[in-house]
């Protein structure tokens, strides 16, 4: 009896050992990222939090995600939610609308934005926004920007949303 409990003392510790190393593994820790952004953007467990408090656990949770289970509908959700998500977004999956729809509710997402994808329209958009994205608009592309904000400057006290703004930026890009 003495022999089965030394025996079932080393089982129960390589038990508890692998039981620790799995948990480790990152599709568990994936998992577990992928339920809490979920849960919040359905709002579930989220009392007496702010937004800003939800928004900086979004983002550090999607940013958990592995790419592979990051899909289209799901980055759109977590960037309508968190603007700033889109520095966690695969670069396949960075399509404009996404990148509109960040820079759109946050001027500030445009930094999280590659160089090669900001295109004029993006980089006008955060401008009209906030004239402090100036600081991330690529040099190349600043004058057009501040050219063609100087010329919607007089309409841009009609813009009060987002749909308003696409159909503004839309309607005048080809002026220049």
């Amino acid at each position: 009896s003495r022999f089965m409990g030394k025996t079932h003392f080393k089982w129960l510790f390589k038990f508890a050992q692998a039981i620790k190393k799995y948990l480790s593994f990152p599709h568990i820790k994936s998992r577990r990222a992928l339920v809490e952004c979920m849960n919040i953007l359905q709002g579930i467990n989220t009392d007496h939090k702010s937004h800003q408090e939800l928004c900086s656990q979004l983002i550090n949770s999607f940013s958990l995600v592995p790419s592979y289970l990051k899909s289209y509908e799901f980055c759109k959700k977590v960037i309508e939610f968190a603007p700033m998500a889109i520095m966690h977004v695969p670069i396949g999956l960075q399509t404009n609308d996404l990148q509109k729809i960040a820079v759109s509710k946050n001027f500030n997402a445009l930094r999280c934005i590659p160089e090669e994808l900001k295109t004029t329209d993006l980089c006008l958009i955060a401008y009209l926004k906030n004239n402090k994205a100036l600081d991330y608009i690529p040099t190349h592309q600043q004058s057009e920007v501040v050219e063609k904000s100087l010329f919607f400057n007089s309409e841009k006290k009609n813009i009060k949303s987002k749909e308003d703004l696409d159909k503004f930026v839309q309607k005048y890009t080809n002026i220049f």
